[in-house]
């Protein structure tokens, strides 16, 4: 059998029998199911057994008559491989194997669940899953067992991803405490199978800035690695790695690096020069590297790792990742050109590893999307935000990480334009963001610190100004102004604007209030005649010195508009 194709084999049975097939998988994955004589489906069997092992199917007839036994390739291109079905003799069913339906339906309700990918579903998926682990370890049934146990850990991991996701990083944790439970009561406490839950734990510390608490769970991972695995495996290197990776986010680079290259000794020796993991601890020496200036250094190992994926046969989403880090290394240089290049092959990439509508392709957009910015090529940088905001609002919700850097991205970019209508649903949507997410404010307040931190600034200014989400703050919507003009806002440029022209929170000053419309540049009618109604109401003497404010301005601010 091949990728595509399908074998229907017939079965006669009797009411009030016991079936039990079991399909022997020789280098190719099938979906196996039972169709009753009426032509219902009963049954679809897809265990997480790969290309290998068996694919069991139980079931008790409620009336009798020709069944169908339908076997296909689970993969449209699959290559070819061999089945083998072996069938025990149909009997009435005993205790026992009613206890197997019992743990084949719940473990069929899951599989259905879990394909949905919302958090509900997931959350009843692991339900019907363990009731099915119950019920498998009820009749010794060890591999049916086996296959379940991996099926949970994948649900705690699409839970993890996706509070990791909306931001929600204290749930994540709790949920990798349970999953780090769940392996350390089914594997052992010595088992290689907890490692996973523990790393996912470390990663979410980090998150939440606790870094000693990370250390302390990243070199227990390495103890067991290199106790279970040994000092040369390349679970071994992975621990490294990661104890590295953590040692460089808090600037220790002189404990990174050594950890770094023993981690790439291990690789190319276990895995070979060429291996995609020596290209990821490239890459992590690499980043190093450029956060430490060493640009020429960075350089040359992220080119030594995208040379390896190059070479693979299949595009690896990780090879963006490396891209993206490369274009990073190129922007801090000044070499934009080079940046957007690289930034467009991870897009390119990410599409072809993935989906056009994963949220990678979206983390890549964004990235193309702010080196546009930079090079003030806002049209297509606009473009790309927007696509990517469409992106996360399908696959994260309104509400995520993911969604949330994309809207403050595309503000950003309005706000440099000066195009004030299409702000004002972004802004709604931050308001909304502040109400639902109890940090979102801090969030905030934490992105305007960000080299292209302007969508933060203007949202922050948008907010006080407006009282939307928070209380209203003239003063404080001025602040967060300020900043985004410096940044080359043009609408905060009006927003000064206007706040001076009115008098809100200030003495009303319209010398001031010609200074920022000026500063917002030309070609906007709705401010280009607020300004022309203050050169009708300011004196010569006014118009002289708001025009050496203007002046002063620029100066102080030679870059700026």
């Amino acid at each position: 059998m091949a990728g595509g194709q399908t074998h229907t084999y017939t079965i006669q049975l009797d009411s009030g029998q016991f079936l039990h097939v079991m399909v022997d998988q020789r280098g190719i994955d099938v979906v196996v199911s039972l169709i009753s004589p009426d032509g219902t489906s009963l049954a679809e069997i897809d265990s997480p057994s790969g290309a290998t092992g068996l694919e069991p199917l139980f079931w008790v007839t409620d009336t009798g008559g020709t069944y169908k036994l339908v076997v296909r390739a689970l993969e449209e291109g699959a290559a070819a491989g061999k089945y083998e079905i072996k069938m025990d003799t149909p009997h009435p069913p005993t205790p026992q194997d009613g206890t197997r339906i019992q743990a084949q339906r719940a473990f069929i309700d899951g599989r259905a669940q879990m394909g949905k990918q919302s958090e509900g579903a997931l959350l009843t998926a692991k339900l019907k899953f363990q009731d099915s682990l119950g019920a498998w370890q009820a009749v010794g049934d060890s591999e049916r067992a086996q296959q379940t146990m991996i099926l949970i850990d994948a649900v705690y991991d699409g839970l993890i991803n996706l509070y990791f996701g909306r931001g929600n990083f204290q749930e994540a944790y709790r949920i990798a405490q349970q999953r780090l439970e769940f392996d350390t009561a089914n594997f052992g406490p010595n088992s290689i199978n907890i490692v996973p839950p523990m790393r996912e734990m470390a990663a979410i510390l980090e998150r939440l800035g606790a870094f000693a608490e990370s250390e302390k769970i990243r070199k227990e991972v390495m103890t067991l690695a290199q106790k279970v695995k040994g000092a040369e495996s390349m679970q071994a290197a992975s621990s490294l790695d990661d104890l590295g990776q953590l040692y460089a986010r808090q600037n220790k680079y002189a404990e990174a690096e050594p950890l770094f290259k023993r981690a790439l000794a291990i690789c190319e020796k276990t895995e070979g020069p060429e291996h995609k993991d020596v290209a990821n601890t490239l890459s992590q020496l690499a980043a190093m590297y450029h956060a430490q200036k060493r640009y020429a250094d960075a350089q040359q190992f992220y080119q030594r790792a995208v040379a390896i994926y190059d070479k693979l046969k299949e595009p690896d989403p990780a090879e963006a990742a490396v891209l993206t880090r490369s274009a990073r290394n190129e922007v801090d240089q000044g070499r934009y050109a080079e940046a957007e290049e690289l930034d467009k092959r991870a897009v390119a990439i990410s599409e072809k590893a993935l989906s056009p509508e994963h949220p990678a392709v979206a983390d890549s957009l964004m990235e193309m999307a702010s080196v546009c910015t930079a090079e003030k090529k806002y049209s297509e940088a606009e473009t790309a935000d927007q696509r990517a905001l469409a992106i996360y609002d399908k696959a994260q919700g309104p509400v995520s990480l993911g969604t949330s850097r994309a809207v403050i991205a595309l503000l950003g970019v309005y706000s440099l334009e000066g195009k004030q209508a299409e702000t004002e649903p972004l802004i709604q949507r931050i308001q909304t963001l502040v109400a639902k997410t109890p940090n979102a404010l801090k969030w905030l307040r934490g992105g305007t610190a960000q080299k292209d931190g302007v969508g933060f600034q203007y949202a922050l200014g948008a907010l006080y100004e407006k009282g939307q989400g928070v209380k209203q703050d003239y003063a404080e919507a001025r602040k967060w102004y300020d900043m985004a003009a410096e940044n080359g806002a043009a609408l905060a440029c009006v927003s000064l604007a206007r706040l001076h022209e009115n008098g809100l929170g200030v003495a009303k000053d319209n010398v001031e209030a010609y200074k920022w419309y000026s500063l917002a540049g030309p070609g906007h009618q709705d401010w280009d005649e607020h300004k022309k109604q203050l050169v009708a109401q300011l004196s010569k003497d006014q118009l002289n010195d708001a025009q050496q404010r203007v002046a002063a301005w620029q100066k102080q601010h030679p870059s700026k508009p």
